[in-house]
């Protein structure tokens, strides 16, 4: 799925309905499957888990010449970088909308608390932690 439609898709709903996980998490066994629900309706299951990964960094050296080569030794071509982005971009914008989810249906309290994670699978793992068992 392309970025742009991606974007038109999620702009009619940002988040799925899913009710807010209560601040005392007595809520936490039905909110953690709604929310396992709406975001693999959307196919970002894998951000949630963890095993959806950023396209690679892409790598080049410049040659004698000054040309920008992979390496492979193929030149690195405009159309290479704009691919990079567009798979970078597609990447983060699926990462965001699982954080929106999730940041949408907690506790400001428990937003705080989160504000040191850096993917959508630590900030669901964090909230999880919290509340299983």
């Amino acid at each position: 799925m392309s970025p742009a439609t991606l974007l038109e898709n999620s702009a009619s709903a940002t988040t799925f309905s899913v009710p807010k996980l209560a601040k005392d998490g007595s809520n936490w066994v039905t909110y953690k499957s709604r929310v396992a629900v709406a975001v693999g309706a959307r196919g970002l299951s894998r951000h949630l888990s963890g095993t959806a990964k950023a396209p690679t960094i892409l790598e080049y050296t410049r040659n004698s010449n000054g040309v920008a080569t992979k390496a492979d030794g193929t030149t690195l071509k405009k159309e290479d970088i704009e691919e990079y982005k567009r798979k970078l971009d597609e990447f983060t914008m699926k990462e965001c909308l699982v954080i929106q989810q999730l940041f949408a249906t907690i506790h400001d309290d428990t937003l705080i608390q989160l504000s040191d994670k850096s993917s959508a699978a630590k900030i669901w793992k964090a909230i999880s932690n919290m509340h299983d068992g």
